[in-house]
């Protein structure tokens, strides 16, 4: 009996899903590293849009979406990596 866990974790091995993983991982990914090391820097955007808590949000945000980036890319939990994202 499978648990709801191994249920979530489970795809089947398509090789074509390969090119929508990298056309949502990559963007995601680069990105976020953009807002992370000051590139392309985020606090300023959500003062602007009064966004609650700005300096946190602004290293939150980005953390959390380089992490759905990599779990698209990786494959690994690649549904809940879509799902954060």
């Amino acid at each position: 009996m499978s648990t709801a866990f191994e249920s979530i974790r489970n795809t089947r091995p398509l090789k074509h899903v390969v090119i929508a993983r990298l056309v949502a991982g990559l963007p995601l990914s680069g990105i976020s590293v953009m807002h992370l090391i000051a590139a392309a820097p985020l606090k300023p955007i959500l003062q602007a849009a009064q966004i609650p808590i700005p300096d946190l949000n602004a290293i939150l945000a980005p953390v959390l979406v380089l992490l759905a980036g990599l779990m698209l890319l990786s494959g690994a939990f690649a549904r809940i990596g879509a799902a954060i994202a």
